[in-house]
This record gives structure tokens, C-alpha cells and sequence, in this order.
């Protein structure tokens, strides 16, 4: 994947090895609690979309992961401990990938620390002084990264110095529907990532990592590193069960071809 350009520098932005210095963890919560957010409800509710989510993930979002060019040094993913024993086929599965670490909430549990901030302190228990930074990328349960993804988050952060919290943003995805494609500029999507200094999780997990707050905010937050990109980053999959998004024709199709499928993992 080239990078052909960042909205700050405005030109190519593209490096060669990536540093070792970066603790690089994707984020995804799965059917973890939060507060206020739409949510089923009743065990019967939560069962039925079980049962639907976690094929999509499988095929999908697992799929996108498993196959990166650069796999992250962590997927954490955020389970309901009030469902462990629902989840528990889900997690022998992922058990067959030591870098997938489930992280269990309970609402009532962890009171005001947030959920993200649940995900901070667990990955204070994989950092050590090799690492100056904490790199965070979010994807969600239903949803795709492009298999270069990882990667490409990674040579660009490696030139960037003296960075104690800031954003970054592919704003280049496509929205996917039934073997339907069309392009989707984002530039607060939920597929964000944020660079961290270690020496901020020393002192609080709350506001941490990629998952902080409501992405569409993220211009408020500070710098946002606007990364474009020759081919879509990212896939939102629109579904009967996502009913807060809906496919925007009006921007260009893609071709759904086995280049395409292969872009996000989805090739047999």
C-alpha cells in the first residue's frame, strides 16, 4: 500500500522499516457493555445477536485481522463477563492466536472507568521501557481493515517525533453491501488510530487509546493526521443488523472483483 499523501505535510509520506518502539494494538469491542449505548437488553436479546454478529465477524472482521501484511502485537477484544459461557466457542477459536487477548468487562463491575479505558489498562500489562509509544487502531465487530492496513499505520508513524498524543485518519474506505461497493470518505470514521507516548499511561487510563469518545468528534481532540491513500482502507459492511449506517450510492462504484476481496482478506 502507498501512501501518497498526509494532510499536514502534503506530500508523500511513506518509510521503509518500522520501529520497534511501538507497541502497535487493534481494539474491538464485541458485545462489551456501555453505558447509554444502544444495546439488546434481555438474555433472549442478547443471544439473538450473538448469533447473527458472530458469523459476520468470522467472516469478515476475523478474516481481515488474521491475514495482515503486518499483524498488530495485539487484538484486543472486549467481551460481556456476564457472557462468558456464551462466548466460550468464539474464544476457544481465537485462543488458536496468542496475539488475540479477550478483555471482559462488566458494566457494574468497572463502574466509571469506562471502557476504554478498560482496553488501556490491559495493554499496561504488555508494555514494558522497550516501548516509547502505544499506537491504537479500532475496527469494529462487523466490519473490515485492509490487509495492509497495520502496516501502513506503522511506516507512517515511525517518522513521526517528539508525539505525545495525537490521531490518525484514513479517510479513503468503501461501504459494502451484498456484493456492492462504493466509495466512502470518512475522515472521522470509526476505523481511527491514535499515537500515544507510554509516559501518558503511567499516569491515567482514562481518555486512552483509539476508542476514546465519539469518533466523529475527533477534530476536537487535537491533531488528526489525515493519511490518503491509493486504495480504499477500509471496509463499513452494511447489514440488516447495522441499521445506523445505510449505503451511500452517490459517490463512485467499485469493483467487487477478486482483487477487491482480496484487499480486505475475504479471498478463499
Amino acid at each position: 500500500m502507498r501512501i501518497m499523501s498526509d494532510g499536514y505535510v502534503g506530500k508523500a509520506a511513506d518509510a521503509g522499516e518500522i520501529r520497534a518502539d511501538q507497541l502497535f494494538c487493534l481494539l474491538t469491542r464485541f458485545n462489551m457493555p456501555i453505558t447509554g449505548f444502544r444495546a439488546p437488553q434481555s438474555n433472549v436479546e442478547k443471544a439473538a445477536w450473538e448469533t447473527a454478529r458472530i458469523p459476520i465477524f468470522r467472516k469478515l472482521t476475523l478474516q481481515s485481522i488474521i491475514r495482515q501484511t503486518r499483524r498488530p502485537d495485539l487484538w484486543l477484544i472486549g467481551f460481556d463477563a456476564n457472557r462468558k459461557k456464551e462466548m466460550a466457542p468464539l474464544i476457544e477459536e481465537l485462543s488458536a492466536f496468542s496475539w488475540i487477548v479477550p478483555v471482559w468487562s462488566d458494566q457494574a463491575e468497572e463502574g466509571d472507568l469506562g471502557y476504554s479505558s478498560c482496553f488501556a489498562k490491559r495493554i499496561c500489562d504488555y508494555l514494558s521501557y522497550d516501548f516509547n509509544h502505544v499506537v491504537t487502531c479500532r475496527v469494529d465487530n462487523d466490519d473490515a481493515l485492509h490487509t495492509d492496513y497495520i502496516h501502513s499505520i506503522g511506516r507512517y508513524t515511525t517518522q513521526l517525533e517528539n508525539v505525545s498524543d495525537e490521531w490518525l485518519s484514513f479517510p479513503f474506505g468503501a461501504q459494502y453491501a451484498e456484493g456492492e461497493a462504493h466509495v466512502h470518505i470518512y475522515p472521522s470514521s470509526p476505523f481511527l488510530s491514535r499515537i500515544e507516548s507510554r509516559k501518558v499511561y503511567e499516569h491515567s487510563f482514562r481518555g486512552r487509546t483509539a476508542l476514546f469518545g465519539n469518533h466523529n468528534k475527533v477534530f476536537g481532540r487535537g491533531r488528526v493526521h489525515q493519511i490518503f491513500t491509493e486504495d480504499p482502507m477500509w471496509l463499513m459492511n452494511m447489514h440488516g443488523g447495522n441499521a445506523i449506517n445505510a449505503l451511500n450510492r452517490s459517490l463512485p462504484a467499485l469493483t467487487v472483483d477478486h482483487k477487491f476481496l482480496y484487499y480486505f482478506g475475504m479471498h478463499n
